[in-house]
């Protein structure tokens, strides 16, 4: 919003120089004889440029403004006695004054500016001696009904453009206490579901999806955590979860929870890709996660706090109920039924380092992605075996998968940024150096 002071600038310019024009013309033969006419002619030119300087100081205090009505008010009581009480121009003066008032300032405002003007008028009556005859009272009180009527319509104006700036900052402030509360609640949820809630489109019932569901879980992690200080057992905590958890929005995948070191993460809703996009979007996602984690292992190596970690990944394709449940007082986002037990089962089945998918989610992937060979597993809870495989690397890279293999008195420790060739010539020039 403009400012006051900005706002009544060119009325306050415009009108006191059209009363100099006036004063001028009117006192023309006697303005040279009495000085005091003529300057008060040049405080009215000045007054409106010293009053714009002086009170953009106060930028953000509009009540500045408002009382600078008041040295208006003096000003316009010192007109109206050099014009010798002319009524027209009087009615002018008032007018031009208390409309400006009141859109500004209201109604108390225009009740002090009028008494303002009374008490100068005839306190500069007396002073100059003046003798004001009982028509010109009259005449006067005919021109202060037009200026009731004015200023009635100036009060109409300030109430609608009162009421309207208010409503325009009540706005402005829960607009920021919304935005407050998004940022807050977007690090509860994940950004595909925010952006469905606050676009009203994220619906109350369950429907049925098919999703690909990704389990993700730490080996070791839970015993490595107690040799722990608590401090650094946090910090190490929320820095390898922030990783996936970015990661895995980069990757378009919904975050549905976090379960210690574990994450469940789902492709498929509230968007989605197709299921065949959907699928390797969550294998490729796997892969970030795996070569994140070894350079995070890495950095706390360095920092002295333990060795590398390795993650297991279960990853299976299928049909779930997937919406708000809970109760009325809570409700959680998330997916159920028996596919999310299947993705579950194959992380706990999933060896160290590996990434284990089922024969639903391999049908989707083999065209990208190097596979094992398919077997089927038991799986705990689940009546018949499920098919499987592990995903070895997608096909055509250059890089490997991270790699420790610890053996007696000898450790090979592979980074997944390697190339093979580069692994080919390191082993072969090693081998060369210790067998001579």
């Amino acid at each position: 919003m403009q400012p006051l002071f900005q706002t009544i600038f060119l009325p306050r310019l415009l009108g006191f120089a059209s009363a100099c024009l006036v004063l001028m013309f009117h006192q023309w033969s006697a303005i040279y004889s009495e000085p005091w006419k003529l300057a008060l002619c040049f405080c009215c030119l000045i007054y409106p440029l010293a009053a714009y300087v002086t009170q953009r100081i106060w930028l953000h205090q509009n009540r500045v403004t408002r009382l600078s009505m008041l040295v208006d008010a003096i000003l316009v009581g010192l007109l109206i006695a050099a014009v010798n009480f002319n009524v027209l121009i009087i009615v002018v003066f008032i007018s031009f004054l208390t409309v400006c008032t009141g859109i500004i300032s209201g109604l108390r405002g225009v009740v002090a500016v009028i008494s303002i003007v009374i008490a100068m008028t005839f306190t500069a009556s007396l002073w100059l001696e003046m003798i004001v005859r009982l028509e010109a009272w009259l005449e006067l009180c005919m021109g202060l009904l037009l200026v009731v009527f004015l200023n009635y319509i100036a009060w109409l104006v300030f109430r609608e453009t009162h009421s309207l700036v208010t409503e325009k900052r009540r706005a402005h402030s829960l607009e920021v206490s919304l935005r407050r509360k998004s940022d807050y609640l977007s690090r509860y949820i994940s950004p595909q579901l925010l952006a469905d809630v606050q676009l009203n489109s994220c619906s109350e019932r369950t429907r049925r999806r098919r999703l690909t569901l990704c389990f993700t879980d730490l080996s070791g992690f839970t015993e490595l955590m107690d040799r722990l200080p608590e401090h650094e057992m946090t910090n190490v905590l929320n820095e390898y979860l922030n990783a996936m958890a970015t990661i895995a929005i980069d990757y378009g995948g919904t975050i549905d929870k976090f379960m210690g070191d574990g994450l469940m993460i789902f492709f498929g809703d509230p968007k989605s890709n197709g299921a065949h996009q959907d699928a390797i979007a969550c294998v490729s996602m796997a892969f970030a996660m795996r070569n994140k984690l070894a350079a995070l292992s890495a950095t706390w190596k360095a920092r002295g706090l333990f060795g590398h970690l390795k993650m297991r990944v279960g990853i299976h394709t299928g049909y779930c109920a997937v919406g708000n449940f809970g109760s009325e007082a809570r409700m959680d986002y998330t997916a159920v039924g028996g596919a999310v037990n299947i993705a579950s089962r194959l992380e706990s089945q999933s060896p160290i380092g590996g990434i284990l998918v089922s024969g639903a989610t391999a049908e989707l992937i083999d065209d990208v992605f190097a596979l094992g060979v398919l077997s089927k597993l038991p799986l705990k809870g689940i009546r018949d075996p499920v098919a499987c495989a592990l995903v070895v690397a997608e096909k055509g890279a250059n890089e490997l998968p991270a790699i420790i293999r610890p053996i007696p008195g000898m450790q090979i420790e592979l980074a997944p940024h390697l190339k093979a060739s580069e692994v080919r010539k390191a082993l072969s020039d090693s081998a060369e150096q210790l067998l001579g």
